[in-house]
């Protein structure tokens, strides 16, 4: 069967180099305890065993899963994971596994962000290595200046720290004015 015909594939997401790198590590897990190559026929000790070497291998998913007892229980509970437990085993390839929602602790779910390109390497390096335009860090200076000075001054206004806040959409040059501050400044 081609990709075309393939409903379920159209769509799927490529595998990235994070997907690859558990897989490895799961595969290694599993060699480790002498398991690497599918079993026809695999017990459920076994699948359970799978699984939690699964949970064990990606940071993201909810370490519950790793006890025994939680493990059987979502076997048990879930009659379409042991035949997936025991493909994605098979084929070596453990994503379809790691998506599934009762593998994900409710409150939190985090997904590891790609690593930026070249390019934006690149890009960024010049951003914050360019020679920097504007008045802004002076400005931002003499603010920080009055700051300390009100912080202080005994007038009977009580601070609770020396901080302020520094809010900007994204771009604006936030980092880029703090590092200015500092490199000229010494703030």
């Amino acid at each position: 069967m081609s990709d075309s015909d393939s409903s379920t594939d159209i769509h799927r997401v490529p595998y990235r180099d994070r997907d690859h790198r558990i897989d490895a590590a799961v595969a290694e897990h599993l060699d480790e305890f002498g398991m690497k190559e599918w079993r026809q026929g695999a017990s459920i000790a076994d699948l359970i065993f799978v699984l939690q070497s699964v949970v064990e291998c990606d940071s993201t998913l909810d370490h519950k899963c790793r006890g025994l007892r939680h493990a059987r229980q979502l076997l048990k509970d879930n009659h379409l994971l042991p035949s997936q437990l025991a493909h994605a085993w098979q084929t070596g390839s453990y994503r379809d596994v790691r998506e599934l929602g009762i593998l994900h602790a409710p409150y939190k779910r985090y997904i590891e962000p790609e690593p930026l390109s070249r390019t934006q390497l690149n890009a960024l390096k010049k951003a914050l290595t360019s020679t920097y335009q504007g008045h802004a860090v002076d400005a931002f200076y003499t603010y920080l200046k009055q700051n300390n000075e009100a912080f202080h001054k005994t007038s009977g206004q009580r601070y609770y720290g020396k901080f302020c806040s520094i809010v900007q959409s994204s771009g604006t040059g936030k980092t880029r004015l703090l590092l200015e501050a500092n490199f000229y400044r010494r703030v």
